[in-house]
C-alpha cells in the first residue's frame, strides 16, 4: 500500500503537464480580437516601482557618456534617450525635458491568453520624438508619462519548427508561424521609476 501513493501521484503530475497545448492561429487571432474589444479606446499601463537603470547607448564606448534611462517590467523594455550624460546630479525635471531626445519601448505587455503564442502590441515605429511628459523628480523616483499608440498586435508560435525559422537571419517565416491583428490603438504609460 505505501507503495501505491507515490506511483499515482506521479501519475497524476504527468498528467497535469500534458494539459497545457498550444491554440490555434485562428484561436489567437480570435482572443486577439476580444482583447482589442476589452481593452476600448485606449491602452493604459500603469508601471509602479520599477528600478530604473541609467546605462549607455553604446555599452562598447564608455566615453560617449551614460546617456540612457532603461526599465523592465513584466518582460517590457522601456528606454529614454537624452542628448546629454546623465548622473544622479543631473536628474531634475529640468534636465529632462531639456535634453530628452526619444523612447523605445520592446515586447508591450499585454494579458491576452494564447498558449503557445507570444504576442505583444507594438508601435508604429521603433522610437518616438514625442509624447514623454515627464512629471517629476522626487523622493529617489522618476515619473513620467508617454502617450503615443499601437497599430497591431504581432508575435509568433513558440512551436519549435516556428522558433527555428526565427533563428536564421533574413529567413521568410511560414504564415502558420506568426500572428498579426491591425488596429491603430492610443497607447497611455504611467510610471513610476525609482531611480540608483
Amino acid at each position: 500500500m505505501k507503495l501505491l501513493a507515490p506511483v499515482v501521484l506521479a501519475l497524476s503530475v504527468v498528467a497535469t503537464g500534458c494539459g497545457s497545448s498550444s491554440i490555434s492561429k485562428a484561436k489567437a487571432e480570435e482572443r486577439v480580437a476580444k482583447w482589442y474589444e476589452a481593452t476600448g479606446a485606449q491602452y493604459k499601463l500603469d508601471i509602479k516601482d520599477v528600478p530604473a537603470v541609467i546605462t549607455a547607448f553604446d555599452a562598447q564606448n564608455p566615453n560617449d557618456g551614460r546617456n540612457e534611462i532603461a526599465l523592465t517590467w513584466k518582460g517590457m523594455a522601456v528606454t529614454l534617450a537624452f542628448s546629454k550624460p546623465i548622473d544622479k546630479a543631473n536628474i531634475t525635471k529640468e534636465f529632462l525635458d531639456e535634453n530628452f531626445t526619444y523612447i523605445t519601448i520592446d515586447n508591450i505587455f499585454a494579458e491576452i491568453d494564447t498558449p503557445g503564442w507570444k504576442l505583444n502590441p507594438r508601435t508604429p515605429v521603433s522610437s518616438n520624438e514625442e509624447g514623454v511628459t515627464f512629471q517629476e523628480v522626487a523622493d529617489g523616483h522618476l515619473r513620467f508619462t508617454v502617450d503615443w499608440e499601437t497599430y497591431t498586435i504581432l508575435g509568433y508560435s513558440n512551436k519549435k519548427a516556428c522558433q527555428e525559422q526565427l533563428n536564421i537571419a533574413d529567413n521568410s517565416i511560414s504564415k502558420d508561424c506568426y500572428v498579426t491583428v491591425e488596429k491603430r490603438v492610443p497607447l497611455h504609460l504611467q510610471v513610476d521609476a525609482t531611480l540608483p
